[in-house]
């Protein structure tokens, strides 16, 4: 799959129920760290090492960039 913005990769992740993540966080962590997209008030996420933790806020630098992947 290619590269797309947060927005883009959100949407298409709520459609599949899939996650989200970056090409850096797969690889700088040991499971690979995503984000889980909800429509509720938990926000995104965080699935890290096989723990799951709510309200990710994505950073500037996050949101600007354009090499998001749906994932999981």
């Amino acid at each position: 799959m290619r590269n797309i913005n947060i927005t883009e990769a959100t949407k298409k992740a709520l459609q599949s129920g899939r996650g989200i993540t970056r090409p850096d966080f797969i690889k700088n962590t040991k499971y690979g760290l995503w984000f889980l997209p909800t429509k509720s008030t938990l926000g995104y996420l965080i699935i890290d090492n096989k723990e799951i933790t709510p309200l990710w806020q994505p950073s500037a630098n996050d949101i600007i960039a354009n090499d998001w992947i749906v994932y999981g």
